[in-house]
């Protein structure tokens, strides 16, 4: 009887250690099937053959996979790269494409591609997956999984060949390794990525000015001397060359021989710079620099050269004509130093100095207090120091307590002005630019960079209310 109670006690705990281990099986297999098929695109990918990666992506005109204009619904489109010269699309989706000619279940995707060789590549699994990448876990982090935005390796943009697509790259994508774009409404931003470098919490920069009518460009940047220096070193060694010897040569012409790029113009970048461009009334080009330097010594140095180069740039001659019995002419040309007016005032706590050619007005003048600048071409616009910055409706917010450590540079332009003006100054930067990631872009563009850690966020929307 005992026996019978201690088999019939040993039978139960058989049944229930089988039990336990069967619900347990089917527990794994159930979580195993639903981690499998909450995966998304970027667990299947390969990290090292992914060139770039479409979340939601709309049905619309794509340059980076045509094949996408006359798709329906596509919850994610991936361009892999099989060898240094083949790149080949794949389409995650929820539903079967009849059309596709080759295709394979994963997770809850069926994966289609014109490539066999790409779906058994995806196939194989992924050593390392895309969504384990250390750049792409960079540029998803906070995106919800609903929202479109396109993942992107540097090396899928295709290389650029001439000055002007070279220069507008440099400045739009810098250094970056890796990128994502994104649109909300009307605004598009581009976040670069660098990885390995770090940007530290920085001063804020002042707002722009408020506009005026005929305003061509505003702008306000920080560390100009930085990006003047990462622009150059992502362009070819002939390019540096002839866009450094350009601009040289525009400061040249603008303030003499005496004035230099290196030691004058960008070390009042050095913190920060905010920089407009207008017309008056009579179409005459007026500018103004506003800006901050630590070095005072340095920055009264530099407005000294500045007014001495302008002294000297300024056309001055006389022209006197002689003739000796009416048979013999000559003509003396001499530099008249009556014809130039230089005056030294304040105004509260700025020092103000002009240099001009008596009857013009336009010349230089400039105003400092303690490290602050502002240098301008037009009296006229001294008439904003100290006054209060009015924000226009409708423009990048900038508040100043809210962007002390990551607003890098901010501004608007106006599209066909500046294209203008540079047929005419600059004309071998103007060529054919087709713009990657660029639509068409509005009249009046405005703009913002801002730095956080190793992201770099410039955001693209057309100007409001200017």
């Amino acid at each position: 009887m005992k026996v019978r109670k201690l088999l019939h006690g040993f039978c139960i705990v058989l049944l229930a250690i089988g039990g336990s281990t069967v619900f347990v099986l089917l527990l794994s297999t159930v979580t195993n099937m639903l981690t499998m098929f909450d995966k998304s695109a970027a667990s299947f990918l390969p990290a090292e053959t992914t060139l770039a990666l479409l979340h939601n992506p709309p049905r619309e005109e794509n340059d980076l996979i045509p094949e996408l204009r006359d798709m329906m619904r596509v919850e994610a489109a991936a361009l892999l790269a099989l060898s240094d010269t083949e790149q080949v699309p794949v389409f995650f989706r929820r539903a079967a494409d009849p059309q596709a000619e080759y295709s394979l279940d994963l997770g809850a995707y069926i994966v289609t591609s014109p490539s066999e060789e790409a779906l058994k590549l995806l196939a194989a699994g992924a050593t390392t997956p895309l969504s384990e990448d250390a750049a792409y876990r960079q540029l998803s982090d906070g995106r919800e999984r609903s929202s479109s935005w396109t993942f992107l390796r540097r090396q899928v943009l295709p290389g650029a060949q001439n000055l002007p697509q070279q220069l507008l790259e440099a400045l739009l994508f810098q250094r970056s390794t890796a990128l994502a774009t994104a649109r909300e409404g009307t605004t598009l931003i581009i976040t670069l990525l660098e990885l390995g470098k770090e940007y530290a919490p920085e001063t804020g920069i002042p707002p722009l000015p408020k506009n005026h009518t005929g305003d061509i460009l505003a702008m306000t940047i920080r560390q100009g001397q930085e990006i003047w220096q990462q622009t150059m070193e992502s362009m070819s060694e002939e390019h540096q060359i002839i866009v450094r010897g350009t601009v040289e040569h525009l400061v040249q012409r603008g303030f003499g021989e005496a004035v230099s790029l290196q030691y004058d113009v960008l070390p009042l970048t050095e913190k920060y710079c905010l920089l407009s461009l207008t017309r008056s009334e009579s179409g005459t080009l007026l500018f103004m620099a506003k800006g901050e330097m630590d070095n005072r010594d340095h920055l009264a140095l530099i407005i000294e050269r500045l007014h001495r180069g302008m002294r000297l740039h300024l056309p001055m001659a006389t022209v006197k004509n002689y003739s000796f019995d009416n048979k013999f002419f000559t003509r003396n040309i001499r530099r008249d130093s009556s014809e130039l007016k230089e005056e030294l005032s304040m105004r509260g706590d700025w020092q103000i100095r002009s240099t001009q050619a008596i009857g013009s007005p336009i010349g230089l003048f400039t105003a400092t207090r303690k490290g602050e600048f502002t240098i301008t071409n037009a009296e006229e616009l001294l008439s904003s120091l100290d006054s209060p910055e009015v924000q226009e409706e409708g423009a990048v917010p900038l508040n100043r307590n809210l962007l002390l450590s990551t607003r890098q540079g901010s501004g608007w332009l106006s599209k066909a002005t500046v294209l203008s003006l540079m047929e005419t100054h600059l004309p071998l930067f103007v060529g054919k630019i087709n713009p990657p990631l660029l639509p068409d872009l509005p009249p009046v563009i405005l703009w913002s960079t801002d730095r956080r850690g190793p992201l770099t966020t410039i955001m693209l929307q057309p100007a409001v209310n200017l």
